[in-house]
């Protein structure tokens, strides 16, 4: 079971233009009164909230108003029936649901799996964490994300709070926080790299739903102590925040008046750090009536070097994480000696893997993914560019096991998918797509290989001779 330590949506919700809901306004009532606990099937629910005299446009706000106003983001219910009774799901619940009622409304609509960008610790990283909606009604493509417009989760407690934006989003502003594991689903006439998508900062939905238009900061990961920023918008800004926090700090913080000008509808803001770090940030910008929009990044600044870690927990694999990819990017053999006192483990550097593991994080800047994974055989790991430092249970806690690299495929993320890619003399984005699929399974059957476009042992093996 993975073990993750995340806040989920944890970004804060204002209701935005209500065209499209207002267009349907006459509906809400109706929703909101409708009453059912328990039902047998899918078609019972659909007789009990659609009217034959509806359109399609009509009915498709109907479902999709009312999955939001009645599941709440909880436990997986793993199938419809189950997440209209127990009323609660997972987004992979709230697409299925989405889509049985859409079936029986014979209307076309497939459910996209990808990465949700929920906030800047997600900067520079992909998981294919997420399900959203894609409908085909009077010839056009729809995007809904029923989820993320039902509500939140804060502190691990869900506020439902409905979010028009993801209601027919733009495809343009939906990708900035949503990647499809299938490209043709960004609906764009020039899709987006998934480099460039983890690359980018993260954008509240505040601010995507807002007029901001040519805003200068296309990067997610900001090395430098000084920064000017410009946007052009309609709307009135009136000041600028920063607010800061360590790269794997929580919690409140307090804000930083930033230099704010204006000269017609072109805004210029400035940040001069004075202090030295890595830093979560993020700039509120606020409008005359005190709603605002943000945006978040990571911050290095140029003198920065990645502290020693000094203290840890061989019994709490979080504390572990830190130091263990320290010792790898520095392949500092005291770090790892004193992590493993009892270990007979040889220099750092003669392990396995140790020094494909160190090329992997030559950029690295202390930026990591605060979870672990249990295995099969009772061991756990920490993942990272498709290695995996694998840690046993001892008498004296967690220590070192081995360094084991991933087996790649379709949707694979990182390090070594970038090594393959030169390997195949192509575009080193690091991401395992339909390209890469077609070229190993060409490479599989050249070499008699099972021609199944996955990277394992084998495959690996003819690749290096």
């Amino acid at each position: 079971m993975r073990k993750l330590l995340l806040i989920l949506l944890s970004f804060p919700f204002v209701l935005f233009s209500q065209n499209h809901s207002s267009k349907y306004k006459y509906l809400d009532n109706k929703i909101k009164s409708i009453q059912i606990k328990n039902i047998q099937t899918i078609d019972d629910l659909y007789s009990k909230i659609i009217e034959t005299s509806y359109t399609d446009d009509e009915k498709v706000y109907v479902i999709a108003k009312y999955v939001v106003e009645n599941i709440k983001y909880g436990k997986r219910a793993k199938n419809p029936v189950n997440c209209v009774n127990t009323k609660e799901g997972v987004c992979q619940d709230y697409s299925e649901l989405f889509k049985a009622l859409c079936d029986i409304a014979q209307i076309e609509c497939y459910i996209v799996t990808g990465n949700g960008k929920t906030n800047s610790t997600d900067i520079g990283f992909y998981d294919s964490n997420h399900a959203w909606n894609i409908i085909k009604i009077n010839g056009d493509y729809k995007i809904y994300d029923l989820t993320w417009a039902a509500g939140y989760v804060s502190e691990g407690e869900f506020k439902k709070r409905f979010n028009q934006f993801y209601f027919d989003s733009s495809p343009e502003k939906f990708v900035l926080d949503h990647f499809p594991d299938d490209s043709k689903w960004q609906l764009l006439d020039n899709p987006m790299s998934m480099q460039e998508f983890i690359s980018l900062p993260y954008f509240d939905s505040d601010f995507l739903n807002s007029d901001i238009t040519n805003f200068s900061l296309k990067e997610g990961v900001v090395k430098s102590d000084k920064l000017k920023i410009t946007f052009e918008s309609k709307e009135n800004f009136t000041s600028a925040s920063l607010f800061r926090w360590d790269l794997h700090s929580y919690g409140s913080a307090s804000g930083k008046k930033l230099k704010l000008t204006k000269n017609r509808n072109r805004y210029t803001i400035e940040i001069n750090e004075d202090i030295n770090g890595v830093f979560r940030s993020s700039i509120t910008l606020w409008k005359e009536d005190n709603e605002s929009v943000s945006i978040s990044f990571k911050q290095v600044t140029p003198n920065f070097r990645i502290p020693k870690p000094k203290e840890w927990d061989l019994e709490d694999p979080y504390t572990l994480i830190s130091p263990y990819f320290y010792a790898f990017h520095q392949l500092d053999t005291d770090l790892f000696l004193r992590l493993n006192k009892r270990n007979s483990t040889p220099k750092i550097n003669n392990i396995t893997n140790a020094k494909a593991l160190n090329k992997s994080l030559k950029d690295w800047y202390g930026d990591y993914r605060n979870y672990y994974v249990n295995d099969r055989d009772g061991n756990i790991y920490f993942p990272v560019n498709n290695f995996k430092i694998v840690l046993r249970r001892s008498a004296d806690g967690y220590v070192f096991k081995e360094i084991k690299k991933d087996i790649l495929k379709k949707g694979s993320v990182g390090f070594r998918v970038k090594e393959v890619e030169k390997f195949f003399g192509i575009k080193q984005d690091g991401y395992f797509d339909e390209e890469l699929v077609d070229l190993v399974k060409a490479f599989q059957k050249k070499n008699n290989l099972k021609s199944d476009g996955i990277i394992g042992d084998k495959t690996l093996k003819y690749m290096l001779n």
